[in-house]
């Protein structure tokens, strides 16, 4: 019997720049965006240390639509997904990169988020 594996991610942070929408050959939508998150500690000394990580999310199909219409430069977000590692070839150099497949997305700053029009109901912010 096989060993049961996990593999998820679960981020809250700021958009870098507004995304990227694009689409594949086969007409797929792909949007590529920046979070960026930040970690805060205190060292030996009791100053008070800070680093941020960026991390390159990628969000497919319909997700990858409503990423690009409802994220901003700044957008506080949840997203969740899995790490895919992927190699490609840049100036004849091969790169790896670690990428963030976005399952699903959570807008939790209220500038984003579109007012809906027709009642005075929260808009819905989750979207898989």
């Amino acid at each position: 019997m096989r060993s049961r594996t996990l593999n998820s991610v679960s981020l809250i942070g700021n958009l870098v720049r507004k995304p990227d929408l694009n689409q594949t050959k086969s007409g797929v939508n792909v949007c590529n965006f920046h979070l960026i998150t930040d970690r805060t500690w205190k060292d030996k000394e009791g100053e008070l240390r800070s680093e941020s990580e960026r991390h390159n999310c990628l969000a497919w199909s319909r997700l990858a639509e409503i990423c690009h219409e409802l994220l901003e430069k700044g957008s506080l977000v949840f997203v969740e997904g899995r790490l895919n590692n992927r190699k490609f070839l840049r100036e004849g150099q091969e790169v790896s990169e670690t990428v963030v497949v976005v399952n699903d997305m959570i807008v939790l700053d209220q500038k984003s988020r579109p007012q809906n029009e027709d009642n005075n109901e929260e808009p819905r912010n989750s979207y898989r």
